[in-house]
């Protein structure tokens, strides 16, 4: 469920925090996808090197996820509200 705890007079500058927050967010999860993938790699091939597969896994798991990830100035508008 989400929740926006943003205030503010000014309707725009309320977006742009809630978006800030959800990047900050996605960025915290993204980082413990990371960490667990790198811990099931390691447990299931014990003694290799596997962060190669692990940071491709993620950069294609991010890339089917959304393609603008990582990108927050790239899109201004989204279905018609301009930002």
């Amino acid at each position: 469920m989400n929740e926006v705890w943003n205030q503010g007079r000014n309707a725009v500058e309320v977006l742009r925090k809630f978006a800030q927050d959800q990047r900050q967010a996605l960025e915290i999860w993204t980082e413990d996808m990371k960490v667990q993938v790198k811990e099931l790699l390691a447990e299931k091939y014990p003694g290799q090197d596997m962060s190669r597969v692990a940071d491709a896994f993620m950069c294609r798991f991010l890339n089917a996820i959304s393609p603008r990830m990582g990108q927050p100035d790239s899109f201004k508008s989204v279905r018609g509200i301009q930002i």
